[in-house]
């Protein structure tokens, strides 16, 4: 008995040469509830506001974007949803003979703050009442956004969300009871300062510390290093290495009201990658991601040295450190790349937590 041959498929973009934000964002939003599990033409059904049955059946007419293209016809939604795919925010992966949607890293960061806003409106609705239906559904929902929509909560500085936390928090893992315990903690300073938070980086947040990371090092060096030494600046901050790091469980990111503003890391006695985006520069926080990592540091090292950008020293002068290492690296022939390394001795903390 011959196999069943995959059923193929051709993408037609109809001439689409853009798409609005609110239509990216609609079409991601429904494939969000087929990755994996549907195709294509169930995405067009659910986007035109269908009466399938199948669709009916799976409950996909309670998706958000349910209709939102109700006045265009199929192929036309079919176009905006093949441009979508070939723009490279959805993919098209095969499981068995069927070509499933699968997220891009680029489409998923996308959906990934829609879905987090969409869940945190629901959080806003829901504090006014008792019954609080969102928080029973919480565990269906990736880990990544649970901590997205917790960080909205922090950021909203209302301590009305407090009894809603109270009771998701006797629904969920240990990990998420501590988030929810050290949200609810800010939320009852009451305070009119930013929220600064530090959190430790997962794997589904490398997209973002990476972009992170190459913004602040371009915004910073590019009018001042040549292009190959600037090629060379960014191939030792790669998205290979940031990956690396955490897996190892040794980057932080600063979280200010809420939004990533900030980024650090260690590999053993040394912090490195300490960097802010341009829009947060001048507030204090690479001082602030130091000192966190510093202390993280104390537990196990009575000195720890520091990749210092040129032109930072002053601020890790302020900070007790001194110059350790200070030359021009040679990448190839007269190429050069200048490296600065600073250290401090620190005061070894036993009792500390990370």
């Amino acid at each position: 008995m011959s196999r069943r041959p995959k059923v193929q498929y051709t993408l037609d973009t109809g001439g689409i040469r853009s798409l609005p934000q609110n239509e990216l964002k609609a079409i991601l939003r429904g494939a969000d509830e087929l990755i994996s599990t549907g195709g294509r033409t169930m995405l067009v059904k659910i986007l035109k506001g269908s009466r399938d049955k199948k669709l009916l059946e799976h409950g996909l007419d309670k998706c958000p974007v349910y209709g939102f293209y109700h006045s265009l016809t199929m192929e036309e939604i079919g176009h905006r949803v093949d441009w979508v795919i070939k723009k490279g925010y959805i993919r098209i992966d095969y499981y068995g003979q069927l070509p499933m949607l699968v997220f891009s890293d680029k489409g998923w960061e996308i959906e990934r703050e829609t879905y987090s806003q969409e869940i945190y409106q629901r959080f806003c609705e829901d504090m006014a009442g008792e019954n609080f239906p969102v928080i029973h559904e919480m565990k269906d929902v990736n880990r990544l956004v649970v901590f997205d929509v917790l960080e909205k909560i922090r950021a909203s500085k209302d301590d009305r969300f407090l009894p809603i936390l109270e009771e998701w928090k006797k629904l969920e893992v240990r990990k998420v009871r501590e988030r929810i315990d050290d949200v609810e903690q800010t939320l009852k300073k009451h305070g009119e300062e930013p929220v600064i938070v530090f959190l430790k980086a997962m794997k589904g947040d490398l997209n973002r510390i990476f972009s992170l990371t190459e913004s602040a090092l371009k915004a910073e060096y590019q009018k001042k290093y040549s292009r190959e030494a600037m090629e060379c600046l960014l191939f030792t901050h790669s998205k290979y290495r940031i990956e690396a790091d955490i897996e190892a469980k040794n980057v932080w990111m600063l979280m200010y009201d809420g939004r990533l503003a900030g980024t650090g890391a260690v590999r053993g006695n040394q912090i490195i990658r300490a960097c802010v985006l341009p829009e947060y520069q001048n507030r204090g926080l690479e001082a602030r991601i130091v000192m966190y990592l510093e202390d993280f540091l104390k537990r196990q090292y009575e000195r720890v040295a520091a990749e210092v950008p040129i032109g930072q020293e002053a601020l890790y002068e302020q900070l007790g450190y001194k110059m350790a290492e200070q030359e021009d690296r040679f990448i190839r022939d007269s190429i050069s790349f200048p490296f600065r390394t600073m250290e401090k001795i620190l005061k070894k903390q036993e009792d500390h937590e990370s």
